[in-house]
């Protein structure tokens, strides 16, 4: 299994690498890619125009301006693995550049974007290739992070969830415990046949909720039952229109403090 971790900032890297290699441990011969997505003005010719817009946008969102700090970050953190360390491969690339080298990977993790480059691989991620992605929000530095332990699964029985399941498998088969949520039964009987082609037995728990709070009641359900990440489909009716108008997607991306798989 390849793993990328998408990483487009400073203050995104750690995360990113964290849960690449948390998520790892699911896999012994899963191969880690730090992926780091930035943009330099001076290697493409722009007019000026454009060359003025994105040195600005590059010194407001501290991106490519500091390639250096960046890859200082992932060459002290690899060395404080060890032997384990060795094995995670850097690489630099240019933002339009990133879709050729995700479309194949299992896996790709990515801290809360915070420049246009994460936000392009992110939708590139998603969108263009249909990749599994782990969204990682702010996590504390000195806590370990867990993936898989117990999984939540937001389930709706649409096709953006049951493309999430078939690409997570591999979690879901090593989860000590996985939990089915859902705002009516109706939905439960079809995860629970879906999940039994893996060999994975779910709990089931309704969520009693309005559709437009229902990614806080998620959110505060999955807390309550003490899993360590979500799994749901996302972006339903697309990205744009769920920016515009919100969604369940939306909102628990800005208000999850716990990992998040999701594909569309």
């Amino acid at each position: 299994m390849d793993i990328i971790a998408l990483i487009a900032s400073p203050q995104t890297c750690h995360d990113s690498l964290r849960a690449a290699l948390a998520a790892a441990e699911v896999d012994r011969d899963a191969a880690i890619t730090a992926l780091h997505v930035g943009f330099d003005p001076t290697k493409i010719a722009l007019s000026a125009e454009e060359i003025d817009v994105q040195e600005l946008r590059l010194k407001d969102e501290g991106t490519a301006e500091q390639p250096g700090e960046t890859r200082a970050i992932f060459d002290n953190w690899t060395k404080s693995l060890g032997d384990r360390g060795k094995a995670v491969a850097w690489r630099e690339v240019e933002g339009d550049s990133v879709g050729t080298l995700v479309r194949n990977a299992g896996l790709i993790t990515i801290s809360r974007p915070q420049s246009m480059e994460a936000r392009d691989a992110l939708h590139a991620a998603v969108f263009d290739h249909q990749r599994l992605v782990l969204f990682v929000p702010p996590l504390p530095q000195s806590a370990p992070i867990v993936i898989g332990a117990s999984i939540a699964i937001a389930w709706n029985d649409d096709a953006q969830v049951r493309h999430c399941l078939a690409k997570a498998e591999p979690w879901l088969r090593a989860a000590g415990m996985v939990h089915v949520l859902s705002p009516s039964e109706e939905y439960f009987d079809s995860a629970i046949a879906l999940l039994a082609e893996s060999g994975v037995t779910p709990v089931t728990h309704v969520i009693e909720s309005h559709q437009d709070d229902l990614g806080t009641q998620l959110l505060e359900k999955v807390h309550r039952l003490g899993a360590d990440c979500l799994l749901m489909g996302a972006y339903r009716h697309g990205e744009f229109l769920q920016t515009i108008f919100g969604g369940v997607t939306r909102t628990v991306m800005d208000k999850t403090d716990l990992p998040i798989f999701f594909c569309h």
